[in-house]
């Protein structure tokens, strides 16, 4: 069998996508596509469409006809499986390197910005800059009171609406690559590429932002259709359909470790 001799990288390749995955995502996926929007032109930004229905369904392929983005559609009868969602990422990311000098891969709540008191003007600027091989973000949960905080506005900025963060080393993640990643459960780590963390790049994750929202989207989903080997082994066990109470313990026990945001940072989303 003759192999394909080394790909001649010498050619002109646009300067940077992003993608992410997705699944009856109503709430959070029209703040990501606002959010990257701003930094990535539509032919550029990528979504998964896994197991979408409904109305929800429909404004995927309405944005899709539109050229918003390029919607790719995935099948697998599970809810989730993480496993098989962290290939797709890795996948997803080594196919558009081919095209792009930098990919940033991104789950629907994860929100990648520049710190504003960082060197860089915006997250554009620092992707067509960035030279490294991958690098992470410095993760932090954007946190509510899920017995006091009034319900998310999406007509006003998230961020005026939620004043409490929480750091958390967990959240940094290898998101911006130049180089093929093959990515571990959650796109938390590589098993093949050392990066750096710039305290430069944040990423803001929405979890936390509304309990409401978050019931809502689990109570579409059935635990009877999730892969048995993440829950045996605690991966993305946050996303588990459970009871209200429980949920509302979850929420609480984050919402303690929280501290005030900076005030720098109400504009970013």
């Amino acid at each position: 069998m003759e192999y394909l001799p080394q790909l001649d990288m010498n050619y002109n390749k646009r300067s940077g996508a992003v993608f992410t995955h997705v699944n009856d995502e109503d709430k959070f996926f029209p703040i990501w596509l606002k959010h990257y929007s701003q930094y990535y032109d539509s032919k550029d930004i990528y979504v998964i469409n896994h197991n979408s229905t409904g109305d929800f369904l429909e404004v995927l392929k309405e944005g899709a006809r539109k050229e918003e983005f390029t919607m790719i559609t995935v099948y697998n009868d599970q809810w989730f499986n993480g496993v098989w969602q962290c290939y797709n990422f890795s996948l997803l990311q080594w196919f558009l390197l081919q095209s792009y000098n930098t990919v940033l891969a991104s789950d629907v709540d994860e929100i990648v910005t520049v710190d504003p008191k960082s060197r860089y003007k915006d997250l554009r600027e620092y992707y067509e800059k960035f030279v490294g091989n991958a690098v992470a973000t410095q993760g932090y949960h954007i946190v509510s009171d899920p017995l006091n905080d009034p319900p998310i506005d999406i007509s006003r900025p998230i961020l005026e609406q939620r004043n409490k963060m929480v750091y958390d080393a967990f959240l940094h993640k290898p998101l911006l690559s130049r180089v093929r990643c093959q990515y571990n459960f959650g796109q938390h780590n590589t098993n093949n590429v050392n990066y750096d963390i710039d305290k430069s790049l944040i990423m803001l994750h929405l979890h936390y932002i509304d309990v409401e929202w978050t019931i809502e989207k689990d109570n579409k989903r059935s635990r009877e259709r999730w892969s048995e080997f993440d829950i045996a082994n605690g991966f993305s066990i946050q996303n588990l359909p459970c009871d209200r109470e429980e949920k509302i313990k979850m929420f609480q026990e984050v919402y303690s470790k929280s501290e005030e945001m900076p005030y720098y940072y109400m504009g970013l989303i």
